[in-house]
Order: structure tokens, then C-alpha cells, then sequence
């Protein structure tokens, strides 16, 4: 018999992003049973306002944060337990890394049955000092093992879960999934970003974080644009790297070159306006925004991070680069910039592999099959 708990599903951060859009589908598309459907947030924002808006219930704990702080910490995960004590949720789903091991901690102690864990790229792939990668392996691992199940995004991540022994029965791969984008035409999103000329345009839309690797490309983009000075280079997105974004634009005299454009509400409408889109993370689980930009048939470049390899065969359906390595990343460009026409044609096989394999539909039925 099914448990009437509520579901809930449980983020670190109300803004918007990449793991807050997944939640949000969830939240919007799950079948319709007796079970009521609650966020639990740390801070507010654009997530917690289209929740709201859905008419779900939305939750904030105090404390619950990104950044690590074992006073803080252990306060966030006694709210938690209490939280679930108290409500006895029939699923506890768990989005993001910080969250993954805190939450399924106390989902445990509080006696919850059903706890799920989805991994938006594994943290220990991210570039820091060896010892701080196994520490946060270890800490992973840890909560591969507190979860029921982990979710991971594509069949490469569940490669990279590699020496989790005991626990890889436990780990499924179910694709983000994708409802039918809605895409203005090419001069009209070029004039909604201040694009007037007849400049050819490189562009990428995320979140300005270090994960996503925008430094390592702007600071490439002069010899990008040695011998092509019209180009344009667009992002759109905001983050906490703006600042420091802004400064490497300033120093290296990029401000007639490159466009920090903002947030922009409903962003992949703009898709049509770049000839060329690129994705430089240093790691990814796996970026709707892809999925969008290759529905959109506009070329791809982007790292060879997460659950993308899955989604794009180089030289096929676009092209992969290694992760911060700015050499292979400014040959690339030019190389797709000088031979446009090779481009689209690896962007034209992309959209019927993303209709097939990442649909919307797809993904919230093999996911509520698990709760």
C-alpha cells in the first residue's frame, strides 16, 4: 500500500539553475496521487516563487546553505531530522552534493523508507587538491550508501562512481527529460540582446559560476578573435562569478567583444540568436541548456564533463573538449567558425536523438517509479 506522506524534494539554494529547474519539473509533473508535493529550501528565490505559483507548499530551513560550516551544519541537519520526525514524508528526494549527505543522514535517524539521491555531477570531479577530492569521494560514497536509491544523469557518471563497491545496484541512470522548447526567430532574439549588426555570434547561457568554466573562455577569447574582430561573444546568466568576469573583460579589453547580458526570464527562446554555442564546464551533471540548444539546432562545443559524452558523440552530433585546457578550446572555435557549414550539420543530427532519449515524459515516469 502506498505510504500518504507527502513527497519531498529537497534543494540547497530557492534560486534558479540547472538542479532547481529539475526539482521544479518534478514538483509540476508528477502523477497526480493522494501524496501532497513539498519543496524544502534554504533561501528563497525563482524556485520558490514558481512553486508558489504551482500552488506547492514550500518549506525553508534556516541555515541550509552551499558552504561548508560544522556548527551551521549540524543545526541544519537536526532541523531536517525534525522536520522529517515530524511530517514522516513518504519520499525524501535529495538534490545536490551538500544536501545528498546531510539530508539522507537524517532522513535515516527520522525513519524515513523511501530516501532518493540525485547526483547533478559528482563533486570529486571538480578540480581541487587530492586530498580534498577523496575527502569529498568518501563523502559521496557516504551518501550512495544512506540513500535508497542515486540517481545519476547518464551512463558516464555511473562510470565515474567508480570503487563505490556494495552500492552500484543502487545507482540508476535516468536522463534529464525535456518538454518542446518555444524559440523566437533569429532576428528577433538578436534585437532582444542588443544584437543589431551582422556580427556572427558565439554564446552560452548558465549560471556565472566557476563550475561553468566562462573565465577560461573569456580569457581565451583574444586569440579567438585575433583575426576575426566582429565576432561577438554572449552570456547570458547571472552568478557570484559577475565580478570577476567583468574584470578579465576589463583587463583584456573585451568590453566591444564581449556581453555579460543578465538573467533573461524563459532564456532558451534566445537560442537562435548564436551561430555557435559553447559549454566550457569543469563540471557538469548533465545542462538542460544542451538539450535546449541541440533541440534548437544551433552548433555545440562543450566539455567532455558528466552526462554530456552521453548526449553528444564528437564529430557527430558536435564537439567535445577536454576541460581547461584553452588551447584545444581557441583551435576548436576557430575550426567551427571557419567551416560553419560542417557545424550545422553535426547540430542537424542532435534534435531527433534528444526527442527519442530525454524526454520530459520519460524522466518523471522512471523517477516516480522509485518513490
Amino acid at each position: 500500500m502506498l505510504n500518504e506522506g507527502p513527497i519531498f524534494l529537497v534543494i540547497t539554494k530557492g534560486s534558479w539553475g540547472g538542479a532547481s529547474r529539475y526539482v521544479y519539473d518534478l514538483l509540476t509533473n508528477l502523477p497526480n496521487d493522494s501524496r501532497k508535493r513539498v519543496l524544502i529550501t534554504g533561501t528563497s528565490g525563482q524556485l520558490t516563487e514558481k512553486v508558489a505559483v504551482a500552488s506547492h507548499q514550500v518549506i525553508t530551513v534556516p541555515g541550509l546553505g552551499r558552504n561548508i560550516s560544522p556548527i551551521q551544519d549540524f543545526l541544519v541537519g537536526w532541523r531536517l531530522y525534525r522536520l522529517f520526525k515530524n511530517k514522516q514524508p513518504s519520499v525524501v528526494h535529495l538534490n545536490s552534493s551538500k544536501i545528498g549527505g546531510l539530508g539522507a543522514l537524517a532522513a535515516r535517524l527520522a525513519g524515513i523508507k523511501k530516501i532518493i539521491y540525485t547526483v547533478h555531477g559528482w563533486p570529486f570531479m571538480e578540480q581541487r587538491f587530492v586530498i580534498s577530492r577523496i575527502i569529498i569521494w568518501l563523502l559521496s560514497y557516504f551518501s550512495v550508501i544512506l540513500a535508497h536509491r542515486t540517481i545519476v544523469l547518464g551512463k558516464e557518471e555511473k562510470k565515474r562512481a567508480w570503487g563505490m563497491f556494495g552500492v552500484q545496484s543502487k545507482i540508476k541512470v535516468i536522463p534529464l527529460g525535456l518538454a518542446p522548447l518555444t524559440l523566437l526567430v533569429k532576428e528577433e532574439a538578436r534585437a532582444a540582446l542588443g544584437l543589431t549588426g551582422l556580427e556572427r555570434v558565439v554564446g552560452s547561457i548558465g549560471e556565472l559560476h566557476p563550475n561553468k568554466g566562462y573565465d577560461l573562455l573569456i580569457e581565451s577569447w583574444p586569440m579567438v578573435t585575433k583575426n576575426q574582430p566582429d565576432l561577438k561573444l554572449v552570456l547570458i546568466g547571472e552568478g557570484e562569478q559577475r565580478s570577476h568576469l567583468e574584470i578579465l573583460i576589463k583587463e583584456r579589453g573585451l568590453s566591444d567583444q564581449v556581453i555579460l547580458a543578465g538573467q533573461y526570464h524563459n532564456a532558451s527562446q534566445y537560442l537562435t540568436a548564436f551561430d555557435l554555442f559553447i559549454l566550457p564546464s569543469r563540471k557538469e551533471g548533465l545542462p538542460y541548456v544542451l538539450l535546449e540548444a541541440g533541440l534548437a539546432g544551433v552548433p555545440i562545443i562543450a566539455s567532455s564533463v558528466g552526462g554530456i559524452p552521453d548526449l553528444i558523440t564528437t564529430g557527430v552530433e558536435g564537439i567535445l573538449v577536454p576541460p581547461n585546457d584553452s588551447e584545444i578550446l581557441i583551435k576548436t572555435i576557430n575550426a567551427n567558425l571557419i567551416d560553419l557549414s560542417n557545424a550545422k550539420n553535426m547540430a542537424n543530427a542532435l534534435p531527433t536523438k534528444i526527442k527519442r532519449d530525454y524526454a520530459l515524459d520519460w524522466m518523471i515516469k522512471q523517477t516516480y517509479d522509485l518513490y
